[in-house]
């Protein structure tokens, strides 16, 4: 799970010790999941097809919205449909893009779990970290206030995310997709899943130096400048991730002028 707001300083660890204690009952349930293919745009929580069943997420992204707003995306790894099942809770969850699920049963699934006392306590376990997961969501969106919380934008192939020259107001993360940084035309790199990039034009206010254009259908999150900010001083986590994306350029950088200067002498 990805939270798209900050979060107190706990929540990355409880949702790692829940992502690894799902592991643990997944390995354990002796079920061979049939693998599902869903198209884009479908509702997890408004279509039926999908009751009576839990899903681990194999491929792809998929956004919950309560009341008009993404709370958070569910990652690779992480289990929908116990929600749906126990007490049919309101919202949406969506996917933008095609994603590939693994289907369990509900029922079978939870036999299994119910033979064996150790199993049903990692059971017990695992819906204790969600709850708490969803406590800390809950105090996360109450302390936000209106406009804080990131937007959610779209691109298809060929559409520019950041114009070389423009003012340099937002910071972006590439969610899903893919992007190409150029600079006066010229290829210069590119942007991957999760790196966090407009972070120096944002937060130094000048203009972009180089224009990203996405160059498959990509979905990325975006902060204005005073809340990515805010953002990186209550998530340190966020600043270490922004410093290996920039280390990574710079060498990536530093090789592409040394092959340049060795093709120039020879």
């Amino acid at each position: 799970m990805y939270a798209l707001f900050e979060q107190p300083l706990n929540f990355d660890q409880v949702n790692g010790q829940c992502r690894e204690v799902l592991k643990e009952i997944l390995h354990k349930v002796s079920l061979k999941p049939e693998e599902v293919s869903v198209q884009a745009g479908t509702d997890f929580m408004a279509d039926e097809s999908f009751a009576g069943s839990f899903y681990v997420l194999k491929e792809g992204n998929l956004s919950f919205h309560y009341e008009g707003k993404a709370l958070y995306f569910v990652e690779e790894g992480d289990l929908i449909g116990t929600e749906h099942y126990f007490c049919g809770l309101g919202g949406s969850l969506t996917c933008e893009f095609a994603v590939v699920l693994n289907r369990y049963p509900a029922e079978t699934f939870l036999q299994q779990i119910e033979k064996k006392s150790a199993l049903n306590r990692k059971w017990m376990s695992y819906l204790t970290y969600r709850t708490l997961i969803n406590t800390i969501l809950l105090s996360a969106v109450v302390k936000e206030e209106e406009g804080n919380l990131p937007d959610i934008r779209y691109y298809d192939a060929g559409d520019v995310i950041i114009q070389e020259g423009a003012e340099a107001t937002e910071v972006f993360t590439l969610i899903e997709g893919g992007a190409d940084v150029t600079v006066k035309g010229t290829k210069v790199g590119q942007i991957q899943q999760d790196e966090i990039f407009g972070v120096l034009g944002a937060l130094g206010n000048t203009p972009r130096v180089a224009t990203v254009t996405a160059n498959e259908r990509t979905m990325v999150m975006v902060l204005n400048r005073d809340n990515f900010a805010n953002l990186i001083e209550s998530r340190p986590s966020t600043v270490v991730k922004m410093v290996e994306d920039m280390a990574k350029k710079i060498v990536a950088l530093n090789e592409r002028v040394l092959e340049a200067e060795s093709n120039a002498a020879s």
